[in-house]
């Protein structure tokens, strides 16, 4: 599987996966996901629907939880596959979550951006665990992750 990075011109340009306007992140959840590296699973329409209004923080959380919670989805799955294309696309995905520009804003206030790059260190370590607890059985926990 290939991984691509979205951004404000491709979700426009290629209409990501064909979806109309109305699925498409609003501009400013385009601009948290400007920099971020998107699952190709993941459907624009998966993201919340926020506007200039909404909470900057929780929105913030609410976008990284989604990209988050797939690649770990993806990740998991791929390791079930002994997949280590898709394992060292999700590793690699992850380990850049600690340059994407809205969890470095958040962590002026906050600890979500924490959260996740402990998930994404302890995917990126040999021993792939948090707290000796394999992630695979505590992302979803953990990070507030659908099952």
């Amino acid at each position: 599987m290939r991984f691509a990075l979205l951004t404000l011109t491709l979700l426009l340009t290629a209409g990501c996966s064909g979806q109309n306007p109305t699925t498409e992140p609003a501009p400013i959840v385009q601009d948290m996901i400007a920099d971020i590296t998107i699952p190709e699973s993941l459907d624009a329409g998966a993201f919340p629907k926020g506007n200039e209004d909404s909470d900057r923080y929780q929105l913030g959380l609410q976008v990284t939880r989604t990209i988050t919670c797939t690649w770990l989805d993806q990740w998991v799955q791929a390791i079930s596959a002994d997949d280590q294309a898709n394992i060292n696309g999700a590793e690699q995905a992850m380990n850049d979550s600690h340059d994407w520009a809205i969890l470095n804003e958040m962590s002026f206030t906050g600890d979500w951006p924490k959260a996740i790059w402990i998930v994404a260190d302890a995917m990126n370590s040999d021993s792939k665990t948090l707290n000796s607890v394999p992630i695979a059985d505590t992302y979803q926990t953990t990070l507030g992750c659908p099952d």
